[in-house]
């Protein structure tokens, strides 16, 4: 055990350590971290020694004379005490080997010859082996009031409740409120649950005879015979073995022992690591939580649909290292190359099924850690690494020993094997053809009718066309002015460019400058952002546009580069209407809605502030901020302007406005018509490329828009953003279990909800017919205000139909744009109408799948609930109608175009 002073030496260095970390300029927060935990661990061995192994430094500590007047077997005995490791059931019941010895001198020799030094050493032995055994004999009660307290929990368990006598299975579950077991059944030796059936039948609780009744299909898998389970899991296979035997030969030793080798066969196939199960995956529910299910591989599970996703988690391996220790310890070493481990050991999983970044590399990690996984994890390494002794302590139990003969149980000779149900790998769905499927690239800004793309993070939302038009909203208010112009669509958020040398003036995108023909233009649309790509007079600008999934801001990133061989001088000169007020507010009394609204210049970070002033007392004041990030080599701070008068200039137009041929003035204040304007100048060399981002957003009070200025200030911040905003888009996805290319469609389906079309729109007899105002749509729950999706359906087999409108809505709906649907069912009347029942029971499944108090939609009948009139008026004022005809949304978009 080593003398004391040896024990306590590690205290002062680790205390220095840890000091000295604290003491660097910048320290990191890692190296300190892990020194405080040293420290802690070697305070915790000092504690151990002070309450345990005191009379050790008394044992190191002899009195000068030595041990000689105790006798030659003092030596021995002080010998044996040194070399023993004593249990504290040793030391607390004086079965420490020597010490008794040592202690028992007093008691059978006249203390009187000993010296008064050796006195004084054998008083202080005693008193620290008494210290040491009363802390032991407490502990040892406290240790006995745990197990005492686990074997009443235990005894109280009792899963005859759970048993279902006539299948001879135990159920999933047990319904307390109208008591009565679960309809499903656990009924496959390859589970989990065979550990409960183990200890039920260990109990007798219920009949041996329930073991043998458990499925046992057999199967053929890359030509190894296995024992099939449900979902194919390592943790139905392996579980059970962290306290559970396996022995040689037997059917349970030869099934996890196939499991394993298939699933290092499917790893290989899929050129990943092995090691599937069921695990968190790259999807978040509302309240941003991982989500979680079982992931198998094909062939091994009886389950349909494993071979659609593909999420291999650590901890599969690691139980893994009871069946194949080397090749477990490979694969996690494996998985160190895909940036698993974290601060708490290996992440949840990585899921395949996605990509990692944009650049296309695969799976992407969950970074959550799950206690009962870690758990298991450290079960797992606990037997690699003391000989199985959890298998060990649980077979130690009598009942368990007088069971243990049903894990004996041979493999069958004769057994029915069903042939190799692995014909094919699944399509891979890792790399770069994840988001690619849902990708819109066009090559004009001058669509017959404007497409547009939606981006949000739930409470702010931009909406931008091909031509660069749009809106920014944050919640309810629009923070930039925007009408549904179909023919101009210049109402947005722009970004002039300017050659200083020539005069030439042109935009990012095909508005405002629409006059300007582009040498080439392209708009790149997929789920996380729009990028336009424009070369002008040999300069190229990129300008992406995101959403930022952390706060209440956008970013408008433009590169530009300088393609011809001289320097150029470039003026980036931003442009937006501030309207800060609801659309129908602003729509309504635009000019006396401009009154209300109050900017300013904030100059330690060159950005501009706008509020809107309360109308009365306790109204909540919105906030709004415009900035702009770039290298700080860039040098001079940005020009600005907040009055659109003084920009247009009298007469002047969005087109070729006065601030283009001159200073932006600086003007701010309580403006007639307030816009955001900041100017910046760049020098390009030629072949030269420099970034810069225009930055918008909202809070509800100054101090949250000055903290975006000062985190987006950054354009280290920008880029991580733009980064950010990918990984969330496809999580987005995950959540609404919509494919890419699914999203694209929909997006293209709210292009026409936006702006209405004249190839849309009802012919002139049906327009006659319209007798009704706006307020007929009212007694039908529909305010009319919002756009009018109308999906008319009249039979059955359209179904799918309304099952992807439902769909689309809501992912409008998490992408800020709000629309009503109405669905028209024409089946005749009767007294069954199966069409309605399906209807109904489609809209209340997705009604509570996203957590909606109301339905997707309006639900209507046109024999009974509307009139003539009602009908025309509603498909009169819908932006859009789409007509079933046995087709999908696919297919009507195909028609629409």
């Amino acid at each position: 055990m080593g003398g004391g002073a040896r024990g306590r030496a590690p205290r002062q260095p680790a205390l220095a350590l840890v000091e000295a970390l604290r003491a660097l300029p910048q320290p990191a927060a890692q190296p300190v971290y892990w020194a405080e935990k040293i420290a802690q661990q070697v305070a915790s061995w000092n504690t151990l020694i002070d309450r345990y192994f005191v009379w050790v430094e008394t044992l190191g500590a002899l009195p000068d004379e030595g041990l000689l007047s105790l006798g030659m077997e003092a030596h021995e005995w002080r010998r044996q005490a040194f070399a023993s490791i004593p249990s504290l059931r040793a030391i607390a019941e004086d079965h420490v080997p020597g010490l008794q010895a040592l202690l028992n001198i007093k008691d059978r020799m006249d203390t009187g010859q000993f010296s008064e030094p050796v006195r004084d050493w054998l008083d202080t032995l005693t008193d620290a082996a008494s210290r040491a055994r009363w802390f032991a004999g407490e502990k040892l009660a406290q240790a006995q009031s745990v197990l005492d307290a686990s074997t009443r929990l235990a005894d109280a368990m009792d899963m005859r409740f759970l048993y279902d006598p006539e299948r001879k299975a135990f159920t999933v579950g047990y319904n307390l409120d109208t008591k009565r077991r679960d309809e499903y059944h656990y009924g496959l030796l390859a589970s989990e649950a065979r550990l409960g059936s183990f200890v039920a039948v260990a109990r007798g609780e219920v009949p041996v005879e329930h073991w043998f009744t458990l499925g046992r299909p057999l199967a053929a898998v890359y030509g190894q015979r296995v024992l099939l389970s449900w979902s194919g899991t390592m943790f139905e296979y392996l579980m059970p073995l962290l306290i559970t035997r396996h022995y040689a030969n037997s059917l349970l030793d030869q099934a996890c022992r196939a499991a394993v080798s298939v699933q290092q066969t499917y790893g290989r196939k899929r050129a990943i690591p092995w090691g599937v199960s069921e695990a968190a995956y790259s999807a978040l529910d509302t309240r941003q939580i991982y989500q979680y299910r079982a992931f198998g591989v094909p062939g091994l599970g009886l389950k349909r649909g494993l071979e659609n996703d593909l999420v291999v988690a650590p901890y599969a391996t690691a139980l893994a290292l009871s069946v194949d220790p080397a090749g477990a310890i490979r694969n996690l070493k494996r998985l160190l190359r895909y940036a698993m481990r974290g601060d708490y050991g290996f992440f949840e999983s990585i899921d395949f099924t996605r990509q990692g970044d944009e650049q296309g590399a695969p799976g992407v990690v969950v970074q959550t850690y799950m206690a009962h996984h870690q758990g298991m994890s450290l079960l797992a390494i606990d037997n690699a690494l003391h000989e199985d002794v959890m298998q060990r302590r649980f077979h130690a139990d009598p009942r368990v020993r007088a069971t243990e003969s049903l894990l004996y149980e041979r493999v069958p000779v004769n057994a029915v094997v069903t042939d190799n149900i692995v014909t094919r790998l699944p399509a891979p769905r890792i790399g770069n053809g994840t988001l690619t499927e849902g990708s819109v690239r066009l090559s004009t800004p001058d669509t017959l009718a404007p497409r547009t793309h939606l981006l949000s993070n739930a409470d702010y939302s931009v909406m931008v066309t091909a031509a660069g038009g749009g809106y920014s909203k944050w919640r309810n208010l629009e923070i930039t002015r925007w009408r549904a112009d179909t023919t101009r669509d210049y109402w947005g958020s722009f970004c002039y460019v300017r050659d200083l040398e020539s005069g030439a003036v042109w935009a990012t995108t095909g508005q405002p400058t629409d006059r300007v023909k582009p040498g080439s233009y392209s708009v790149f649309f997929v789920p996380e952002k729009a990028e336009f790509q424009r070369t002008q007079f040999e300069i190229e600008t990129q300008m992406e546009v995101v959403v930022s999934p952390e706060d209440n801001a956008e970013i408008r990133r433009i590169t530009l580069t300088n393609h011809s061989t001289r320097t150029r001088q470039i003026e980036l000169t931003s442009y937006l209407e501030v309207a800060l007020a609801e659309h129908n507010a602003d729509r309504a009394h635009p000019a006396f809605s401009k009154l209300f609204v109050q900017t300013e210049h904030l100059t330690d970070f060159d950005a501009l502030l706008a509020s809107r002033r309360p109308r009365a007392s306790g109204e909540a004041i919105p906030w709004a901020i415009h900035l702009l990030a770039c290298p700080a080599e860039l040098g001079t701070p940005p020009q600005f302007e907040t009055d659109r008068a003084k920009f247009l200039g009298r007469g002047g137009a969005l087109a070729f406005p006065d601030a283009l041929r001159g200073e932006l003035t600086g003007s701010v204040g309580a403006v007639l018509d307030p816009i955001f304007s900041l100017r910046k100048r760049v020098a390009l060399e030629p072949g030269e490329h420099v970034t810069l981002a225009f930055v918008t957003g909202a809070g509800d009070s100054r101090e949250a828009v000055v903290h975006l200025a000062e985190k987006y200030c950054s354009p280290q911040a920008v880029a991580r953003t733009v980064e950010l905003a990918w990984t969330f888009a496809q999580l987005d996805l995950r959540h609404l279990r919509i494919q890419p290319d699914e999203a694209m469609r929909f997006q293209q389906l709210a292009s026409y909800a936006l702006y209405p079309s004249a190839a849309l729109r009802a012919g002139e007899e049906r327009l006659r017919k319209n007798t009704l105002p706006q307020s007929g749509l009212w007694a039908h729950g529909i305010s009319g205000d919002l756009p009018i999706v109308v999906v008319t359906i009249s039979d059955i087999h359209d179904i799918d139909l309304l099952r992807e409108a439902l769909m689309a809505h809501n992912y409008w709906r998490v992408r800020g744009f709000k629309a009503d649907l109405v669905f028209l069912n024409e089946e005749a009347g009767g007294y069954e109408q199966p069409l309605q029942e399906q209807i109904k029971r489609l809209i209340g499944a997705y009604a509570q799948a996203t957590g909606e108090n109301q339905p997707g939609g309006v639900f209507l009948q046109p024999s009974r609930d509307l009139s003539e009139p009602d009908l025309t008026l509603l498909l009169t004022v819908a932006r859009i109608a789409l007509v079933a005809a046995r087709g999908n949304l696919a297919q009507q978009l195909g028609s629409l175009n």
